[in-house]
């Protein structure tokens, strides 16, 4: 049997996140790839609505505010990031402690060297917002406090 072929890139190390067709989620994924392209305040309303095909109204009936989405859009990233995270530590590593080590740093890399980053999200979101009391702020260090855990 052929040993299976070891991803090269982080994109295919970690995957895209599938963007929902409709409703909630399609808002949130669409702003939160907005948000970290051009980062959270550089993106208005207008650009989501308009980038997700849905009216003011849609989109009130999901957010009473922008706030609200950015927290959701980080929240929805923790969610696949953390997923995709400890399957591409598996692939690379499969159970052995030493060798996840090792390859969160190894999945960091091959990451930050993809021609679309623009650099960590949740770093992104401390810094446009950084009051520790934002609730873009706490969304963002929830996240790190989670990936520091799991490497401890």
């Amino acid at each position: 049997m052929a040993a299976a072929k070891t991803p090269l890139t982080a994109a295919e190390l970690l995957g895209a996140p599938e963007i929902p067709r409709r409703g909630r989620e399609r808002l949130v994924a669409i702003a939160m790839e907005l948000f970290y392209r051009h980062g959270f305040n550089a993106v208005g309303l207008d650009a989501v609505i308009a980038e997700a095909g849905v009216s003011k109204t849609t989109f009130y009936k999901h957010f009473e505010s922008k706030t609200q989405l950015m927290v959701a859009a980080v929240e929805w990233r923790d969610r696949h990031e953390t997923r995709a995270w400890r399957r591409a530590v598996r692939l690379l590593a499969g159970n052995d402690p030493r060798r996840q080590i090792r390859a969160h740093f190894e999945v960091m890399d091959r990451w930050f060297n993809e021609p679309d980053f623009h650099g960590c999200l949740f770093l992104n979101a401390a810094v446009e917002f950084p009051n520790s009391r934002d609730p873009v702020h706490r969304a963002a260090a929830a996240h790190k406090r989670a990936q520091r855990d799991e490497i401890r």
